[in-house]
């Protein structure tokens, strides 16, 4: 396979600068977003590759894979990999503090869904396809395509636009990576034969 292209149009320095940006808004917020995207992941993983069972040998549980030091790691090289130089330990606490405030408060507000979440298991088939889809988040292309949409949502926004015009600024951005996302797609849910389109 091909190594990932380089989708990100601006310079070096730029995108240092915007990668040194984001960097600094690390946030406890980013974090819990990032943790719920990862549940996300999880449960399209299992749709792609088979329904949950409930007995496998070995089993591994959807909250024990989400509370797991394996997807804490990834999470923490997907953070690094967005925000540029940081101090990885530092990261790595602020992830394994995020996924801990998530299960805590599912655990209080929703104990019902908890609970199925300890039960719900995954078979070694199903939790790769959940690590994959995770991996991918530190791609180049998909950083590339991130930046893309960051800029897109601030031109918007310094111009005042509407949902019209990020739509269009979108479009205009993300049209010329068409080939990337639809080849990220096929790596992140080859189960999925549907041609990749880009909706706005």
């Amino acid at each position: 396979m091909a190594p990932p292209m380089d989708v990100m149009t601006s310079s070096d320095e730029e995108s240092q600068e915007w990668k040194t940006t984001q960097s600094r808004r690390l946030s406890p917020a980013v974090l819990l977003a990032g943790a719920a995207g990862v549940a996300a992941a999880v449960l399209l993983a299992c749709h792609a590759s088979g329904s949950m069972s409930k007995a496998p040998p070995q089993p591994l549980s959807v909250r024990a894979l989400l509370e797991s030091d394996e997807l804490a790691g990834d999470m923490t090289r997907n953070i690094m990999a967005f925000g540029g130089d940081a101090d990885q330990e530092h990261v790595h606490q602020r992830v394994v503090a995020g996924l801990g405030e998530i299960r805590d408060a599912i655990q209080e507000q929703q104990p019902e869904a908890h609970n199925k979440m300890g039960l719900l298991t995954l078979s070694p088939t199903q939790k790769e396809a959940a690590m994959r889809v995770l991996k991918k988040y530190s791609d180049s292309r998909m950083l590339g395509l991130t930046q893309k949409v960051v800029a897109a949502v601030r031109e918007t926004a310094e111009e005042k636009g509407d949902q019209t015009v990020l739509a269009r600024k979108l479009s205009e951005r993300l049209t010329p990576s068409l080939s990337d996302m639809r080849q990220l797609h096929k790596e992140m849910f080859p189960g999925f034969h549907e041609e990749f389109k880009l909706d706005l």
